[in-house]
């Protein structure tokens, strides 16, 4: 217990000495007259020389530390910055892209319509803007309306290939009834063995060819095109092929499904064509 207690003294006694010597070296060098030599001033200084330098270091060090802070940050910002661009621009080039590939397909579209050669007429385009979503109705809206032109019954072709006909028509827009609405009607014949029929939709992605006698020799890969009786729907618009052609046991009729042409889910626009219009005594 006592030499715990003389310890502890001895230790408070070196402590206080050394302060009392870092004081008095520091009185000398301020109280020091100026003609001193510079080796007094040197011996004067030498007890603080150690936490000068250690004071220096310790500057130099935070200095340091907070001149890489502020330099990391200004990176970092900046780095920001350039991902942001990197980001922006790369936005950009799928913007362009999209856009001229929709362009592409635009023009291709309308080149197979002047193949069609639909009695000369120049066609509506319009975008695609709506879906319906109703399971026994399928229809598109379109970005063309009365002030277009567009009446109820003309004709809705992408290409040469038909997509259905204006059903609902407002100012700006209209409503297009898709060939897979089961509501639809489409007079039709085979391409290859010209059997007649009728086309509807059946709510799904294929459509129905109804009506076609048993003894026909309608078969699957067989097209199907638009047979133009009935006054709506141009002749020869190419409608879907087929998939599937059954006789069944005791009906008249063969089990005829067939693909349309044209998926609308991967379009974006359309062209429309203007009805028919047969005067009386034609």
């Amino acid at each position: 217990m006592k030499n715990s207690r003389f310890k502890s003294k001895t230790q408070s006694k070196k402590s206080t000495y050394f302060i009392a010597s870092i004081s008095l070296a520091v009185f000398l060098l301020i109280a020091l007259p100026t003609g001193l030599s510079d080796r007094a001033k040197q011996a004067a200084a030498l007890p603080v020389a150690p936490a000068q330098k250690a004071a220096f270091f310790a500057a130099n060090n935070i200095s340091s530390f907070f001149s890489r802070l502020f330099s990391s940050e200004k990176a970092g910002k900046e780095t920001q910055k350039l991902e942001q661009d990197i980001f922006s621009l790369k936005n950009t080039v799928i913007k362009q892209a999209d856009i001229i590939f929709k362009l592409k397909n635009e023009l291709k579209s309308l080149a197979e319509f002047h193949e069609q050669k639909f009695a000369g007429q120049k066609p509506v385009i319009a975008n695609i803007i709506g879906y319906d979503t109703v399971a026994l109705r399928k229809s598109i809206t379109i970005n063309a309306g009365a002030k277009q032109n567009i009446e109820v019954n003309d004709v809705v072709v992408y290409g040469n290939a038909l997509i259905g006909r204006i059903s609902v028509v407002s100012t700006l827009t209209s409503r297009a009834q898709l060939i897979t609405d089961p509501a639809i009607r489409i007079p039709a014949r085979v391409l290859e063995t010209r059997e007649q029929g009728i086309v509807k939709g059946s709510s799904g992605p294929e459509c129905s060819l109804v009506y076609v006698p048993d003894t026909a020799a309608a078969k699957e890969n067989d097209r199907v095109v638009t047979s133009g009786v009935g006054g709506i729907y141009p002749g020869s618009i190419f409608i879907g092929s087929i998939t599937k052609s059954l006789k069944i046991d005791g009906e008249l009729f063969l089990d005829i499904s067939l693909k349309p042409a044209v998926d609308v889910s991967r379009i974006e626009s359309v062209q429309i064509v203007k009805q028919i219009k047969i005067k009386a005594g034609d």
